[in-house]
């Protein structure tokens, strides 16, 4: 009997949490003699065994485990019905299309109907995970279901599933009596996106749950209608900060002159609101008004927050007006925050101004690789040739992404495609480019 024989027959022994761990080793083995017993143990009594099995038959990727593993997507532990979703994509990542998909639907669908709510709950997310139209309909009549899990898992199914014919009922569920199911409908109409939802959303960004306002504004954002306006530049207003967040976020995303003008006001109403600050940074940067540049740069040089900062500095970047250059630069020297360095880095590649040419070759000696990274990057785009030589010798840096920026900034450069990240070709090549342009 070999190692993998004595792992099996302790699969079968009395101590859970040496089943389980035996399962994840079974998994690391890939021995495929490991599948039919794992395959048993997925009906284990114990959830923490189920979960290592479904794990290690998703590290196995045998196909004779698809069956058994859409059996466990209702499990009554969350944890393993995940668990069982991830092994599924890893064993195949058509598996939705398989036999045992199509027949686990049917199965699903009756299970809507069964007496016990915890099967119906389980049912509809089981079917969400296998993304079969044919749930539509019962998914919808799912949200009626006296128990309140079962609408909630019903909503997000239909959200997945992302059907038109759900628009109408998941409207409806906006007055649903949990706020969970409220927050769950909102979030299936943003993946559904359909502008029949955008006056019911509205009034839903006057819910008492923050959760169900940040849902609606989020929804209204990815539906992009004008009607959305005023009532989310109210909601910048809002009492909790991840609703007026999700407010700023989403009036960048519809986007227009009055959105920007609320949307620079959110950028110094309240100097201790980083979160809506640095959302309505984001925002301006994806408007692209250039009225957001003054005061964008003076967030850049006065806030403290660095993740304000960071945004400044992004948005500054599309924005693309040079007078942001100079602080850019400063920015780009922080001695304390890499991300804001990284974001000015970033931002000065698109602005493409030969004034940042040597503060982003100092930057390629940054202590923070990613920072490196975009030094060299923004460099490629300047497309000056005085950055050649420093890139060069950033070839030779120790992180694989800095070479791979180094190496195609010279390329974009110097026009010479084929000798990639080699630093002694790229030296000859120089020496002799040189030699011959004295």
């Amino acid at each position: 009997m070999d190692e993998v024989d004595r792992l099996i027959a302790k699969l079968r022994g009395p101590n859970a949490r040496i089943r389980a761990a035996v399962a994840l080793t079974l998994g690391e083995l890939k021995d495929t003699r490991a599948i039919e017993p794992l395959i048993q143990a997925l009906k284990d009594s114990d959830e923490s065994v189920r979960l290592a099995a479904a794990e290690a038959l998703g590290e196995l990727g045998d196909e004779r485990a698809l069956g058994p593993l859409i059996e466990r997507l209702t499990d009554e532990d969350s944890e393993v019905r995940r668990a069982a979703a991830v092994a599924l994509d890893k064993i195949s990542p058509n598996w939705r299309a398989t036999p045992a998909a199509k027949r686990a639907v049917v199965f699903f669908l009756r299970s809507l109907t069964d007496e016990d709510c915890f099967e119906r709950a389980a049912a509809a997310e089981a079917l969400a995970e296998l993304e079969d139209i044919r749930a539509v309909d019962a998914l919808i009549k799912a949200l009626k279901d006296e128990y309140e899990e079962v609408r909630l898992t019903a909503a997000r199914a239909l959200g997945v599933l992302a059907d038109r014919r759900a628009v109408e009922p998941l409207v409806q569920a906006l007055k649903d009596r949990d706020a969970e199911v409220r927050e769950a409908a909102a979030r299936a109409l943003c993946s559904l996106g359909d502008a029949r939802a955008v006056e019911p959303l509205i009034a839903a960004l006057g819910s008492k749950s923050e959760e169900v306002c940040v849902a609606a504004a989020q929804a209204l954002g990815k539906i992009g209608d004008a009607r959305a306006i005023e009532p989310l530049i109210f909601t910048l207003k809002h009492r909790d900060e991840r609703a007026r967040a999700a407010a700023a976020r989403a009036l960048g995303m519809i986007g227009g002159e009055r959105a920007a003008e609320a949307l620079i006001a959110a950028l110094t109403d309240d100097p201790d609101d980083d979160q809506t600050q640095a959302a309505a940074a984001w925002a301006l940067g994806k408007i692209r008004d250039p009225r957001a540049c003054a005061p964008l740069i003076g967030v850049l040089e006065d806030n403290l927050d660095p993740v304000v900062r960071k945004a400044a500095a992004r948005a500054l970047g599309k924005i693309g007006d040079a007078h942001a250059v100079r602080q850019l630069i400063v920015a780009l020297k922080d001695q304390d925050e890499p991300d804001v360095r990284h974001a000015a880095a970033v931002a000065l590649g698109e602005l493409r101004d030969a004034r940042a040419l040597n503060p982003l070759i100092a930057a390629l000696r940054d202590e923070y690789e990613d920072v490196r990274a975009a030094a060299a990057q923004a460099l490629g785009k300047l497309e000056d040739s005085r950055a050649i030589e420093p890139l060069i010798s950033a070839l030779r840096d120790s992180e694989a992404e800095v070479r791979s920026a180094a190496a195609a900034a010279l390329a974009r450069i110097a026009g010479q495609k084929g000798l990639g990240e080699d630093y002694q070709a790229w030296t000859d090549w120089w020496n002799r480019s040189c030699g011959s342009n004295p």
